[in-house]
């Protein structure tokens, strides 16, 4: 499992990190979120505005936007990592 060490309450703790990527689906920009199952991350990602899943890619994707990511970052922050280096428009 991909994950970063980071300390909750002076414990070292190990978090998933979700993956972006940007990628062109159905004519539109989209950021697609790669990361192991989690019940507690997807309760986290149902909930944003414009978030889709693609069963053909069997992933979560939202719009490509400063927007979209800032809130997708903000409601995921403390549950896990993001890795957004292969997302090209994305604040690193």
């Amino acid at each position: 499992m991909a994950c970063y060490f980071t300390y909750l309450h002076n414990n070292l703790i190990c978090m998933q990190i979700i993956t972006c990527h940007a990628r062109t689906h159905r004519a539109e920009e989209r950021l697609f979120l790669d990361c192991k199952y989690s019940s507690s991350i997807n309760s986290i990602l149902k909930k944003l505005p414009g978030i889709k899943w693609s069963q053909t890619h069997k992933q979560w994707h939202l719009p490509l936007s400063d927007g979209s990511y800032k809130k997708f970052s903000v409601s995921i922050a403390g549950i896990a990592g993001i890795d957004n280096a292969a997302a090209r428009v994305l604040p690193v």
